[in-house]
């Protein structure tokens, strides 16, 4: 009969440390889902701050595209002549000053 006991026991403790084990093992599993988690809120928060910004430049382009003016596709647009020296640069609209008059040397 103590015999038996004793075999119960030992399947008891054998049936206790799997349970521990399956119980560490689990444990682990949910840190884990829980830092993934987090680290997908952060990232969502990242989302909803760039959805913003999508959202305000699609507003801006809308602004715009209602009124500006609209140019039929086949004819170039018209530029004025301020506005194609702003996009020569400063070179184009450069003077010509002629010879400098020479620096006196000093002794």
């Amino acid at each position: 009969d103590v015999e038996r006991l004793r075999m119960e026991l030992t399947e008891e403790a054998a049936k206790s440390r799997r349970l521990l084990e399956h119980a560490l093992r689990a444990e682990e599993s949910r840190r884990r889902l829980l830092l993934e988690l987090s680290k997908d809120a952060g990232a969502d928060a990242d989302f909803a701050a760039l959805a913003k910004v999508i959202g305000r430049a699609a507003k801006a382009i809308a602004t715009i595209s209602r009124e500006a003016p609209l140019v039929p596709l086949d004819e170039p647009p018209k530029r004025s002549t301020a506005a194609k020296a702003a996009v020569a640069g400063p070179s184009s609209t450069r003077r010509t000053l002629g010879a400098l008059p020479a620096v006196p040397q000093q002794p």
